[in-house]
């Protein structure tokens, strides 16, 4: 799930650039940091960004069934869930 999230919300960042950036998604960034390497990556690579890259968006629906709400209905027995009258979590 956190490769899910970090795709979309740096997409969301990356988006928010001038239009001149070098990179404007994480596609663009992975591809900007492979022409630059000896510059933008001389001492890690780019792992995270390619495996979220590989992932789909948080609207597919094969992720929205795995991640249960924490106060809605979908959250499993036991779980922990939002108490309305106090505002504190509950299991």
């Amino acid at each position: 799930m956190l490769l899910y999230d970090f795709k979309n919300d740096l997409n969301r960042y990356l988006t928010r650039l001038p239009l001149d950036a070098p990179a404007r998604t994480l596609e663009a960034l992975i591809g900007f940091n492979e022409q630059h390497r000896a510059q933008e990556m001389p001492y890690f690579e780019q792992e995270q960004f390619i495996q979220a890259q590989a992932k789909g968006p948080l609207t597919d629906p094969a992720i929205a069934k795995r991640v249960p709400t924490v106060c809605g209905s979908r959250a499993p027995k036991g779980s922990m869930r939002s108490s309305a009258s106090t505002g504190w979590m509950q299991s």
